[in-house]
């Protein structure tokens, strides 16, 4: 069933949290796959410390000297498997 699924998971991740407090700091939180340039920017994939993570795409559009005011920001696209 669904829900005994989602509990597994809900155990599974407080188990992960109490018990790997050595290894949780010395991981990254992103580690750099492949990445592509762009017209716009640059397009990094991925990896994240996720059970249900399939692909994480990260987009860093360039920052333009002559736009004083406008901050780009990142946009991570993060595609998980839900089941």
């Amino acid at each position: 069933m669904k829900i005994d699924r989602f509990l597994l998971d809900i155990f599974d991740w407080l188990r992960r949290l109490i018990f790997s407090r050595k290894s949780r700091n010395s991981s990254k939180p992103y580690e750099r796959l492949e990445s592509w340039r762009g017209y716009k920017g640059v397009l990094h994939k991925v990896r994240r410390d996720t059970p249900s993570a399939v692909d994480t795409y990260v987009f860093s559009p360039f920052r333009h000297h002559n736009a004083k005011n406008a901050v780009p920001h990142d946009i991570h696209i993060c595609l998980d498997h839900l089941s």
